[in-house]
């Protein structure tokens, strides 16, 4: 059966190859589509990921980090710190911002926070997070987007700060961020006696959702949100709004694949219809015939299938080098749960073909003609 199965699709390779090619690039698509998801996951959280925190403390009502408006009562730190199982409280400032480089604007992730508490960053590629009023710690990959290096200057609403350290993955969905000092963040917000967010450690052992509710307790006017479930927020707001149109994509791609790897089956069973005639006249059961369409359907979407695979990784290479804001994650879990698709689009792919050899009538061997 995996004979004439080959030989049916290696007989027309121009076909065939379209056949697989379509598989690939329906593959590489749903690759390339949620390792862009994936990567935005990681970037919208990269901050909360990456510090050592088990709370967030906001303003009220307030269940969003990233991109939200917050202000707390700075006395409210050490209302925090005495209920038991804190281990730090660290007040940072965090809000989008513009910035100017060299006469352009630029938008970035403004993180206030300070030296000698933490909320700072976790990676520094190149000079120190030990930083002054007048000085910044700038994503790596937006300095090296803006052609800046340590020692320039970047003008953050009327303050020219000094590049004194570059950070590594702290990139956040289309732009870097910005680390500066949590009293240059409150002139800047000009407010005084207060903090954008509080976030809380616990100590070791301490269960965090008893200790929300305590916290809660002291802080009643505040919002009082455990790290994991804020940074779902988080992915939710940013990530939410592409999630309609990647869906939309990879559905297309899908159907794309199916299409391809079906017509090429489909042709190549219609014109050899007076062999699978033949090979109906001589006593071979229709379960047999419908092995070998699926078989041809199955070789078209393997090939495809690990064609794809490969595409998606040059092309997440090709992306990094020229777009290094966009992070696309390809994980080795997801391309394992993916090759049930590349088998669904051959079993799709030859409902056609096997409906046109359970109607063929035998006959059609003895027939003239081809």
């Amino acid at each position: 059966m995996v004979d004439i199965a080959r030989r049916n699709l290696f007989q027309e390779k121009l076909r065939f190859m379209i056949s697989s090619g379509g598989v690939a690039l329906a593959i590489m698509l749903i690759l390339i589509l949620n390792g862009f998801y994936t990567g935005l996951d990681r970037q919208v959280n990269a901050y909360l990921d990456n510090t050592p925190i088990d709370i967030v403390v906001a303003r009220q009502g307030l269940r969003n980090f990233v991109g939200a408006n917050s202000l707390v009562p700075l006395a409210d730190r050490k209302k925090i710190e005495d209920v038991e199982g804190v281990r730090k409280v660290i007040p940072v400032f965090v809000s989008y911002a513009v910035l100017e480089i060299k006469s352009r604007k630029v938008f970035a992730l403004l993180i206030g926070f300070d030296p000698k508490v933490g909320g700072g960053p976790w990676q520094m590629l190149e000079g120190r997070s030990e930083i002054k009023n007048n000085e910044m710690v700038y994503d790596e990959t937006a300095a090296i987007r803006n052609h800046l290096k340590i020692g320039d200057k970047l003008t953050v609403p009327g303050q020219d700060l000094k590049i004194v350290g570059l950070s590594g993955g702290t990139s956040t969905f289309m732009t870097g961020t910005a680390f500066i000092t949590f009293e240059q963040a409150a002139l800047l917000r000009q407010t005084s006696g207060t903090s954008g967010y509080f976030l809380v450690a616990a100590e070791r052992d301490v269960d965090t959702t008893s200790l929300r509710k305590r916290i809660a307790r002291v802080v009643p006017n505040l919002s009082v949100v455990d790290k994991t479930t804020m940074a779902k927020n988080d992915v939710a707001l940013f990530a939410g709004v592409f999630s309609g149109p990647l869906l939309l994509m990879v559905i297309i791609a899908f159907f794309i694949g199916i299409l391809l790897v079906g017509l090429t089956v489909y042709t190549a069973t219609v014109e050899r219809s007076k062999e699978y005639g033949v090979l109906k006249a001589i006593g071979m059961k229709n379960k047999k015939l419908y092995l070998v369409v699926f078989e041809q359907a199955i070789i078209s979407s393997i090939l495809g299938f690990a064609l794809g695979v490969g595409l998606s990784f040059v092309l997440v290479s090709m992306i990094s080098r020229s777009a290094p804001q966009f992070l696309i994650l390809i994980e080795a879990g997801f391309i394992a749960r993916l090759f049930p698709v590349a088998v669904l689009i051959s079993l799709l792919a030859s409902y056609l073909p096997i409906r046109v050899i359970a109607k063929l009538d035998p006959a059609i061997a003895f027939s003239k003609g081809a």
